[in-house]
């Protein structure tokens, strides 16, 4: 994944899990952010370590993403005992997916991930302590929808359009709609 140079949406999927503090304990946020576009497309906040997270996370981006735009979209993530589990590596190629992630050591491999990590705490006060989970809860699935539909990220042009900041969601759409319209067959008028 290191020599890959991201040009499209569902290219790669960036994946990883970070904590939200509450009174009540932890709460392990398991997200699944495209690298291109940065949109978040799918997670799951679990009151455990354990692989259900991930895996309802990425039972929700199956759920969200056509089959057939998933196969062969990079699956990146660190080497968490999440990701290196056999049940959760062969979810992953079920969906037709290829498995990248980080070299030993190297974490600055997965900084796709943990800048969305660190933007979600610090623009959107996820690293707050929450006086309860259910309060945390709420928090979580309002801040990932402020940041794909009302936050601008200012790298990401499109050829072809005015050059703007756009939001994740926003850009992710616009790029699926040029796709769809590429991939659709010409029609020839008849005269």
């Amino acid at each position: 994944m290191i020599n890959t140079e991201v040009t499209d949406i569902l290219q790669v999927i960036y994946f990883d899990i970070t904590y939200i503090h509450t009174l009540e304990g932890f709460i392990y946020l398991a997200l699944g952010t495209d690298a291109r576009s940065r949109k978040i497309l799918c997670y799951d906040a679990a009151d455990s370590l354990e692989l259900t997270g991930c895996l309802n996370a990425l039972v929700r981006l199956a759920a969200s993403v056509p089959a057939a735009l998933l196969k062969g979209c990079i699956h990146h993530s660190d080497r968490g005992e999440q990701y290196c589990s056999h049940m959760y590596s062969q979810r992953v190629r079920d969906l037709g997916m290829q498995i990248s992630m980080s070299a030993v050591g190297k974490c600055y491999e997965n900084a796709g991930a943990e800048c969305i990590n660190g933007i979600l705490k610090r623009e959107f006060n996820l690293e707050a302590i929450f006086p309860t989970k259910a309060a945390a809860q709420t928090a979580i699935k309002d801040a990932i929808y402020r940041y794909n539909h009302r936050r601008p990220h200012g790298q990401l042009p499109i050829d072809g359009h005015p050059v703007r900041r756009y939001k994740p969601a926003e850009f992710f759409a616009l790029r699926l709609a040029e796709r769809s319209a590429k991939d659709r067959p010409k029609t020839v008028a008849s005269s």
